[in-house]
């Protein structure tokens, strides 16, 4: 988990396949964020940026020359600062790659004293640093004068509602709300800024990692259940990608790729997810699961050309540059990929324009005429517009006017049914995008019936006023300048012919 925050709705919607081209500027095209690119494997390389491979300590100094001991936990801040959680300490790694030691973590007991086995780290607006004490079940805060506060659970005591039992990852929301992966409770809990403790999800199994988008989404890395979750600010649980039925690393849409052992996750400004995955690690964007470094099956570490190899790797975690970091266990080192995602440090970035496989489960229309389709098979009324969606390359897809519904029929190729719209941003402002199709029972992924996997009950009713049966997403877009052109890849579905879509203001 990064100090630096998300833009609002961002992360879901890099997972989910939609794209804004130009947020902050006018212009029609599908394009990366200015200045940045999104590089080939064999253009990126695995280096070590602090330690040496294979020697353990705890020295501080230049980074070629300081040692780590076992490492866990890592965290970036908006700056750049790199923070990792080794067995008695938190280091840094600053400007120039120089190592640090923010602060050494007490031990308890005697004859021999416990190591509290930290394993989660995160970080506050503040600089504060939050460390996950797995063997003593409490989270510790501290802050730069390396003053150490317990806020959350008990010295060895996992037997009330109040303690943690092992817990491992956390994270920190933009309001200071702090998120515990409770492993052996199977549930993820929120520590308030009042230092209340509520759980706010259960019914995983063993969840090892968290992290938290701007939106107040909270991203699960569910272990045992071999699964990414989502928690939405309402409590709705929804599987993002992964299932218990798929437990082999598997690379694909989200709806079939699967996850061996997801263990930590962090998120990139461009909305792509990075979860540590045995030993690889894993990214979800556009809808679909790739491996970036390592291989499944392979733990051994080999630096240099990706996919390279991996052998303990615990902690991820993305720099505003798009340096992807992490942190090898047993190996004493820091590792590096630079260039992994896109340069955000300037806040210029947007979503990737893969088009997106992840909303496959919209309902068959008819691919009649679209006036019929819409009106008799599909059942659309109270005046949404018939349009038919431009292809992918189009130079000038059909422009959507905010505020106004659109029955949107999607151009068949291939086999399958896509296509691009666009609409222009009146005024400076936020802007939500919401997605659905009438008159289908939801999928709610083994969890309490909802009416959507993505957008709330109260929300539905808010801008339709009336049932789930209108949109089942939303999906929001970063401050747009007045006159700016968002254009929105509506994705890849088969073999369902049209969608629903409504922007408006936040």
């Amino acid at each position: 988990m990064s100090v630096f925050q998300l833009r609002p709705g961002l992360l879901l919607m890099g997972i989910l396949g939609l794209t804004s081209a130009g947020c902050a500027a006018s212009g029609a095209g599908d394009t990366e964020p200015t200045g940045s690119t999104r590089a080939t494997l064999s253009s990126l390389q695995l280096s070590v940026l602090a330690g040496s491979v294979g020697e353990g300590g705890s020295v501080d100094g230049a980074a070629s020359s300081a040692r780590f001991g076992n490492l866990f936990g890592v965290a970036v801040s908006a700056s750049g600062d790199v923070f990792v959680v080794e067995s008695l300490a938190v280091r840094k790694i600053g400007a120039g790659a120089s190592v640090t030691t923010f602060s050494a973590l007490p031990t308890y007991g005697s004859d021999p004293p416990d190591n509290p086995d930290p394993r989660g780290l995160a970080l506050d607006a503040s600089g504060a640093v939050y460390v996950s004490n797995n063997n003593i079940y409490t989270v510790d805060k501290i802050t730069g004068n390396g003053a150490i506060t317990r806020v959350a659970g008990t010295l060895f005591s996992n037997g009330s509602p109040a303690d943690l039992n092992h817990n491992e990852g956390v994270a920190v929301d933009a309001s200071g709300n702090l998120y515990i992966a409770d492993t052996w409770n199977d549930r993820v809990v929120k520590v308030a800024p009042g230092g209340s403790l509520t759980t706010l999800a259960s019914g995983f199994s063993q969840p090892r990692g968290v992290a938290v988008d701007s939106a107040g989404n909270v991203l699960v890395a569910d272990t045992g259940n071999h699964a990414i979750r989502s928690i939405a600010p309402g409590g709705t649980v929804i599987t993002v990608a992964g299932s218990p039925s798929q437990t082999a690393s598997m690379d694909g849409p989200v709806n079939t790729a699967g996850f061996a052992s997801p263990s930590a996750l962090t998120a990139g400004l461009d909305g792509t997810l990075y979860v540590v995955d045995g030993t690889t690690i894993r990214t979800i964007s556009q809808g679909t699961v790739s491996t970036l470094v390592g291989s499944a099956g392979q733990s051994s570490l080999i630096l240099g050309t990706l996919p390279a190899s991996l052998e303990n790797p615990s902690g991820v975690a993305i720099t505003p540059h798009g340096d992807l970091i992490i942190t090898e266990t047993t190996r004493h080192v820091v590792l590096k990929v630079e260039g992994a995602g896109p340069d955000c440090s300037s806040g210029a970035c947007s979503v990737y324009s893969e088009p997106s496989k992840v909303l496959a489960d919209f309902p068959a229309c008819s691919n009649g005429d679209l006036t019929s389709t819409l009106a008799t098979a599909c059942g659309v009324g109270g005046g949404e517009v018939p349009l038919s969606a431009g292809g992918f390359d189009s130079v000038t897809p059909p422009q959507l006017t905010v505020g106004t519904t659109y029955g949107v029929r999607l151009a068949a190729s291939a086999g399958q049914n896509g296509g691009t719209v666009a609409f222009t941003a009146p005024s400076t402002d936020e802007y939500l995008v919401y997605l659905g199709t009438p008159n289908v029972p939801l999928s709610t992924d083994g969890e309490a019936p909802a009416c959507s996997r993505y957008l709330s009950q109260s929300r539905v009713a808010e801008i339709t006023g009336g049932t789930c049966d209108k949109f089942r997403g939303v999906y929001s877009l970063p401050l747009l300048q007045a006159g700016a052109q968002v254009r929105i890849r509506l994705g890849e579905f088969t073999p369902q012919s049209w969608v629903r879509v409504l922007v408006l203001p936040r």
